[in-house]
């Protein structure tokens, strides 16, 4: 965010970054809301200063609304700012479904500007709601098989939903940060206040994402080991527990029989999960995908393992209870290991997963894992072709044919008869299988190995739809015979592939080949090489065309050139556009007129 020293509107920039109410605001958004926030200086609507950004979604529903009807958005965005300048006061309306929050920021009883932030929904909507914001933006029901639909629905259910005690919440975050940026509130009390709102009400309506991906999803190799966990002050205070979780429990509930509709209820289910997970004690509740969710609990201290696992049940068996009988339908839930000491907690989550795939399948209530590891997958028909195609993989790395990968696909959709939760479950446990032989055979680093597992389970547990977890099986298969054609094939993957996702992440930066090669471990002519085989592009048409891409995206965010040129790591903007216009085909005004930014 740039300086204005004419409008009174920006502390210096440095001053900014360094500051708690910044770094509270960015949490907050961040970590808990997951919305992004800008700053509109008044009587210059059309540029967007981003204040926080948030995880980069493939796509959202204001993209579809952009793409079918993008000037209503201009005028909504547009006519709101107008009337929160004029009558000083804050603005949440919707346009489509979707609510932006709009608040003044204020010096001396003048509007200087306006910090936004959206887009969001108030509640879940029904399958009426959902079919009739389809209809206001396309002009029509969904037709069989639409996937602009599908794809509408996916965007809309990953949407933020905050309720009326959040948006009061957030108003007044955004109140308090405009006061700091004007420096008409002392930056200590705003920071006392965005602190006690955070952990109020924050902490207390939304999901703990960041500690919970930590603690359970991130790789294996970032634990601790060997000492049992505690809690500092802060999570306590944050997460409402008091110990550290020692188990992870998986439910979902029954479906509708149709897909679009059980993301819905699934989403629901989700948000119910999270306001009564704290009246079960101890316990915390996270999102499963769009299908389901975690429980992340423990037993009371100095127990018997046995008493332990009684009182773990005994807590799954009242949240599937209270969940029935709030939904009418069936609930089932999979638990994962007990671990008093909270440092196996990945491992209970993976196969909590697989525990709550066996009790859909077998429909049972709750299945525990250690009762299927020995059942489930033993030496059956279904274990056999998962042994054969483990087999080949690793003999195709010394010069026998490529393992029968369509076959073995083909074969278990016709045992498993195309369900796809006992699909998802067979593709798991699978892929487990291929990840402990490789390991066993020294074939991937261990490190690069854990890192690799944990993607591809988090790909396959998200997965929505046979088609998409079919699809996500081969991608994986293709990746691993790859890595076996040739030695050290994996461990220069993952260097190349970090070093693709660095680059991505910091693009303002000034990247060139031999420092970048550097920095991965390769010298400039092997990365070089090593970087287009990879890619499929040079390292120079690599970072140009990210580079391109994330630029589109920040001129439909509505940021000045000077800003987007600075922030893509063009070196002027004159450059930028040139380059823009060569390779786009329009320049970046056009492009974004065009665009409706």
């Amino acid at each position: 965010m740039k300086s204005s020293n004419a409008s009174g509107l920006f502390l210096a920039e440095r001053m900014l970054k360094n500051s708690l109410p910044f770094h509270l605001l960015q949490n907050i958004l961040t970590y808990y809301v997951d919305l992004p926030c800008f700053l509109i200086q008044a009587g210059h609507f059309k540029t967007w200063h981003t204040v926080v950004t948030v995880r980069q979604k493939k796509n959202s529903p204001i993209d579809y609304e952009n793409s079918l009807q993008w000037r209503e958005r201009i005028r909504y965005n547009e006519k709101i700012l107008q009337t929160v300048v004029e009558k000083k006061k804050t603005v949440c309306r919707p346009q489509q479904g979707l609510h932006g929050l709009f608040v003044p920021v204020m010096k001396d009883g003048k509007c200087l500007g306006v910090l936004q932030a959206g887009a969001f929904l108030r509640d879940v909507p029904d399958e009426s709601d959902l079919l009739g914001l389809w209809k206001g933006l396309s002009g029509g029901a969904p037709k069989a098989g639409d996937d602009s639909f599908l794809e509408y629905v996916r965007a809309l259910i990953d949407t933020p939903i905050l309720d009326a005690p959040l948006v009061e919440a957030l108003r007044e975050i955004l109140e308090l940060f405009g006061a700091f940026l004007t420096r008409s509130l002392d930056g200590s009390a705003v920071t006392a206040r965005m602190q006690e709102l955070q952990t109020t009400v924050f902490a207390r309506r939304l999901w703990h994402r960041q500690w919970v991906e930590w603690q359970v999803i991130q790789p294996t190799f970032f634990r601790f080991n060997g000492k049992a966990k505690t809690l500092m002050p802060w999570e306590v205070e944050e997460l409402g527990i008091g110990r550290f979780p020692g188990i992870v429990l998986a439910a979902k509930r029954e479906g509708t029989g149709k897909e679009w509709t059980d993301w819905l209820v699934a989403r629901s289910f989700q948000r119910e999960a999270l306001r009564i997970a704290p009246e079960l004690g101890e316990t915390l509740a996270y999102p499963l995908g769009n299908y389901g969710v975690l429980l992340l609990t423990s037993a009371a201290e100095l127990q018997t393992p046995e008493r332990a696992e009684v009182e773990i049940r005994a807590k799954a068996a009242l949240f599937a209870w209270r969940m029935s009988k709030k939904f009418g339908c069936r609930v089932w839930v999979g638990m994962g290991h007990v671990d008093p000491i909270g440092t196996g907690l990945q491992d209970s989550y993976h196969e909590a997963v697989a525990a709550l795939q066996v009790a859909v399948t077998k429909n049972e209530d709750i299945v525990r894992y250690q009762d299927i590891s020995k059942v489930e997958f033993g030496e059956t028909k279904l274990r056999h072709k998962i042994t054969a195609l483990t087999e080949a993989l690793l003999e195709y790395g010394q010069g026998h044919a490529a393992p029968p990968s369509g076959v073995f696909i083909q074969d278990i959709l016709i045992e498993t008869r195309g369900r796809p939760e006992t699909t998802r479950r067979i593709f798991m446990e699978t892929l487990h299988h291929l990840m402990a032989a490789l390991e066993s055979r020294k074939r991937i680093d261990g490190a690069d190995l854990a890192e690799l597992e944990s993607r591809i389970t988090l790909q396959m547990e998200t997965a929505i739809g046979l088609n998409e977890m079919v699809g996500r099986f081969e991608a994986v298969l293709e990746l691993l015979v790859a890595f076996l054609e040739r030695p050290l094939a994996g461990e220069k993957y993952f260097r190349l592939r970090k070093a693709c996702e660095a680059i991505s992440a910091s693009l303002g930066e000034p990247w060139t080949l031999p420092f970048a090669a550097r920095q991965f471990g390769f010298s400039s002519t092997t990365f070089s090489r090593e970087f287009s085989r990879y890619a499929g592009m040079s390292f120079s048409d690599f970072l140009l065309s990210r580079r391109l891409d994330k630029a589109k995206r920040l001129l439909n965010d509505r940021l000045s050139l000077d800003r987007v040129a600075e922030t893509c790591g063009f070196r002027s903007v004159n450059y930028f556009s040139q380059i823009f216009k060569r390779k786009v085909g329009l320049s970046p005004g056009r492009f974004r007129s065009q665009k409706g930014a």
